[in-house]
């Protein structure tokens, strides 16, 4: 879902600045990627980044908003 529906849905901490945030989070997305990529233990790594990417999306949550959906 993009992070432009989830600010009309009021999902977003108020005075997000969106498209910042969007290009934000792509760039995570890919790093994550590189990071899962070249561990020796791909799912650690990925339980790793996931967990990770959880916390900041919780950092952007309207009050009352959980990241697990």
């Amino acid at each position: 879902m993009g992070v432009t529906v989830l600010a009309e849905r009021g999902d977003v901490e108020p005075n997000v600045p969106v498209a910042t945030v969007a290009r934000l989070l792509l760039a995570v997305l890919c790093e994550g990627n590189q990071i899962i990529a070249a561990a020796a233990d791909r799912e650690d790594a990925l339980a790793r980044t996931f967990h990770t990417i959880t916390l900041l999306m919780s950092g952007l949550a309207a009050d009352g908003v959980s990241a697990h959906g």
